[in-house]
C-alpha cells in the first residue's frame, strides 16, 4: 500500500524531523553564517527532500524489486496473468516514482513548518529592535582572504582586503531582506575599514557613522578586552538615545564573538539583547 501503516508514516515524519533539527538546527549552529548564498537550514533541507526522494525510488526499484521477484516471486504470479514484462517493468519503476514524490511531498511539508517557525520568530523583529534594548550585530559581507595585507592603511581601501563582487550582492540581499521584516531605515555604524563601511553603505538604511570601538583588532588581540568594554559603552549611550530607529552595527569577525561569545560568517547577523549596561544577555541569528 502507497500509506503503509499510520505508525510507518508517523515513523518516517519523525526521522525527517529529526535529521532537520539535528543537521540543520544542531550542526547548522556550528555553521557560521550561508552556505552558498543562503541559510544553512535551507541548504540542508533541500539535501534532505534530494536525498529522501532518490534513495525512496532507488530502494524501491532495486531492492523491493528483488525481494518481491525473488523472495516473494510476486512476479511469476503477476507474469501469469495477461500481462507483459514491459508493463511489469513499467509499473515497477511508476510505483517507486510514486513512492519517492510521495516521501518528497512529506520533507516539503515537515521542511514548511521549520520555515513557518522562523518566519513567525523574525516576525516581531521590528518591534523588537525599537525595544531600547536589542540590536542588529553583523559581520561584514564577503571578502576574498584572511585579515589585511601588511602595511595595510586605514584610509586608503586600495591596501586594505575588501568585498569581492559576491560580497557586495550579498549586502544588497542582507537589506532587502531586512526592510521585507519593516526595517527600512535604521542608525548604522560601521568599524572604520573598508570592507565593513561598504557593507553598512550597500544594506541601503540610511547615513553610515565610523565607530572605533567596531575596528578589528585581529592584529592586537590583546586590545580585546579593553575594546569591548568601550563597545558595551557605545551600546549602552546609543540605545539611552530617545529614538525608535534600530541600530545596526557592522564589525569583524573577531569583535562580533569578543561582544556575543558566537563565531559568524561574512553577512551574518545577530539579533543581540543587552542590558542596561550595553551587555549581552542573549542573542540570536537572523540569517
Amino acid at each position: 500500500r502507497l500509506l503503509g501503516s499510520g505508525a510507518d508514516e508517523w515513523y518516517f515524519v519523525g526521522l525527517v524531523v529529526l535529521a532537520v533539527i539535528g543537521f540543520g538546527l544542531g550542526i547548522g549552529s556550528l555553521v557560521a553564517g550561508n552556505v552558498t548564498g543562503m541559510p544553512f537550514l535551507t541548504f540542508i533541507g533541500a539535501g534532505v527532500l534530494s536525498f529522501t526522494s532518490l534513495l525512496r525510488a532507488v530502494f524501491e526499484c532495486a531492492y523491493g524489486s528483488y525481494f518481491r521477484m525473488v523472495y516473494q516471486s510476486t512476479f511469476d504470479a503477476i507474469l501469469c496473468t495477461p500481462i507483459e514484462v514491459e508493463s511489469l517493468a513499467l509499473g515497477e519503476i511508476a510505483w517507486g516514482v510514486t513512492k519517492a514524490v510521495f516521501d518528497g511531498v512529506i520533507v516539503l511539508l515537515v521542511l514548511w513548518g521549520f520555515f513557518c517557525i522562523s518566519s513567525v520568530a523574525n516576525a516581531n523583529l521590528l518591534s523588537e529592535l525599537q525595544s531600547g534594548s536589542t540590536l542588529i550585530v553583523m559581520r561584514h559581507a564577503d571578502a576574498p582572504g584572511i585579515g589585511d595585507p601588511s602595511g595595510y592603511r586605514l584610509g586608503d581601501c586600495s591596501t586594505q582586503r575588501n568585498l569581492g563582487e559576491y560580497g557586495r550582492q550579498q549586502a544588497k540581499e542582507i537589506g532587502a531582506w531586512l526592510s521585507q521584516q519593516g526595517v527600512r531605515e535604521a542608525r548604522v555604524f560601521s568599524s572604520p575599514w573598508c570592507r565593513c563601511l561598504d557593507t553598512a553603505v550597500l544594506l541601503n538604511k540610511g547615513p553610515v557613522t565610523s565607530e572605533r570601538s567596531l575596528g578589528s583588532f585581529f592584529n592586537e588581540m590583546s586590545e580585546s578586552s579593553k575594546q569591548t568594554r568601550e563597545l558595551e559603552a557605545f551600546v549602552q549611550q546609543q540605545l539611552s538615545k530617545p529614538t525608535k530607529l534600530p541600530l545596526i552595527l557592522v564589525t569583524h569577525q573577531v569583535n562580533t564573538y569578543a561582544y556575543t561569545g558566537k563565531s559568524v560568517s561574512v553577512g551574518q547577523m545577530l539579533l543581540v539583547k543587552v542590558n542596561s549596561q550595553g551587555k549581552v544577555i542573549s542573542s540570536r541569528a537572523l540569517n
